[in-house]
């Protein structure tokens, strides 16, 4: 048993996101007297339902190289949770989704990153009960409830619509307003919620930054679980919200963007929920636009 295990990301919050369903995995296969995650970038309540104790900002920043699978030191154990990170080009490939639509970082990935990384630390491990259900493996709904008046029966639909930067690069930073007001506009029984706040003078536009602090994603995550459309860029605020209510949903649809592949937003490409992968923020809003005209929502 060690003494300790230790969960590291030198990356950002979504990939600390995407990976809580397989550190709950390792935590449940691998003893340890206590368990931590080890990053200074966001909040520590952001991984608290995965670990049972919290590694502080001052936390020595060369625990393990950003590319190594794991360390182990001193009866610690130091794993990299964004595994693919540890891999190659060429050994991802050998990987990709089977719907062939390019490398990306979903589960068939991830089975194989964490199958190769077990079997290095304990020959004995075994995921094989991973391939029965993906569900297992999806975030936890939220009940960090936001407090926002009820105007449900004024509109037809709810758009949540993250339109703040993504740092991530996973989209350009257009400036959203003209498209968020023209789409609002055209939908006039629709009601958007848009995460960074502008000046507008359409009634069913409200920004989440009256109702929520810091931002809090874990609210925004629980208030998404009542929008019927959520669009945005494939990072955090996001990644956030595929919880298991909302991919199990045949009734939502995700808007996301990434530029570059299909990306982490394809991680759950097989389930209920309907996803577009766009690659513009124009794209993401002639999208909805379709949606809302056909009526898919």
């Amino acid at each position: 048993m060690y003494n300790k295990i230790i969960f590291y990301n030198d990356g950002h919050l979504g990939d600390t996101f995407l990976n809580k369903p397989f550190v709950k995995e390792i935590v449940k296969k691998i003893p340890a007297k206590t368990y931590a995650f080890a990053n200074n970038k966001y909040p520590a309540e952001y991984v608290l339902d995965i670990v049972d104790e919290y590694i502080d900002i001052n936390v020595v920043r060369d625990y393990a190289s950003p590319y190594k699978k794991f360390t182990a030191a001193d009866d610690t154990l130091y794993i990299n949770t964004w595994m693919p990170y540890c891999f190659t080009k060429e050994e991802l490939a050998l990987n990709k989704p089977k719907s062939n639509d390019g490398i990306c970082y979903n589960f068939d990935v991830y089975y194989s990153c964490l199958t190769q990384v077990m079997k290095e630390i304990d020959s004995s491990f075994d995921i094989s009960h991973m391939l029965k259900s993906k569900e297992d493996y999806v975030l936890e709904d939220y009940t960090k409830n936001i407090n926002i008046p009820d105007v449900k029966e004024l509109y037809r639909k709810k758009v949540l619509i993250f339109n703040q930067p993504a740092f991530s690069g996973q989209s350009d930073n257009f400036d959203h307003t003209q498209y968020i007001e023209t789409i609002a506009n055209l939908h006039s029984d629709v009601l958007f919620y848009i995460s960074s706040t502008f000046n507008t003078n359409l009634s069913n536009i409200i920004s989440l930054q009256n109702f929520v602090t810091s931002p809090d994603l874990l609210q925004i995550a629980a208030f998404s679980l009542s929008c019927d459309i959520i669009c945005g860029p494939g990072n955090a605020t996001t990644i956030s919200t595929w919880t298991k209510s909302n991919i199990n949903n045949d009734k939502k649809i995700y808007i996301t963007i990434n530029r570059n592949d299909p990306g982490e937003a394809m991680l759950f490409q097989n389930q209920k929920c309907t996803t577009y992968v766009v690659k513009s923020t124009p794209s993401l809003y002639n999208y909805l636009h379709t949606c809302l005209v056909r009526g898919k929502v």
